[in-house]
């Protein structure tokens, strides 16, 4: 009897939530929608690198560290690059002009300088380079408002922290120009 009990008791479960979970004639069945969850964003293209000897760096830049903005206090714009590529590791560099302008600069001669370095800040294989004393070209090809971009070129010769001589080359940048200090 206890057997049959609790067969009557599940089909009648089984019964009442059938009823509960069916659909009326009049009521069309619910269908869930997916969601697409794939990212369809496009990674901005890398336009900051610099070769460096034989090693090409293409930085892909990260944003909290790399904008480009005027200081009026000394009449120079001041634009920062740090990031790191993919294969090669973190690079840096900050680049100086006179102005806020499009132009060719050159390092000693219009006051424009270069520094960069290559590895982890803080680790004992990064190297450091800068353009003092050195022949280094600077090209900016399009200065914009803040909220635009600033965009160059730049090569040349460098000293590492040991007073060696180092080519860069292929040196191109694009950054944000932040509000001017």
């Amino acid at each position: 009897m206890k057997k049959n009990s609790i067969i009557i008791l599940v089909l009648a479960f089984f019964a009442f939530s059938v009823s509960i979970t069916s659909c009326s004639p009049d009521e069309p069945a619910v269908v869930p929608t997916t969601v697409d969850t794939t990212d369809t964003t496009e990674e901005e293209p890398i336009n900051n690198q610099m070769k460096v000897g034989f090693d090409l760096y293409q930085i892909k830049a990260d944003k909290t560290l790399t904008d480009g903005y005027y200081n009026s206090a000394t009449n120079k714009t001041i634009i920062n690059v740090n990031g790191n590529d993919g294969d090669l590791g973190d690079a840096d560099f900050e680049i100086t002009i006179p102005g806020s302008s499009t132009g060719t600069f050159t390092v000693e001669s219009d006051g424009a300088t270069f520094e960069g370095g290559t590895g982890t800040v803080g680790d004992v294989k990064r190297k450091q380079y800068n353009a003092a004393g050195s022949v280094f070209s600077i090209t900016i090809s399009e200065y914009g408002g803040v909220g635009e971009k600033i965009i160059g070129t730049f090569s040349g010769k460098v000293k590492d922290q040991n007073n060696r001589s180092v080519d860069i080359s292929q040196g191109k940048f694009e950054v944000f120009r932040a509000e001017d200090q």
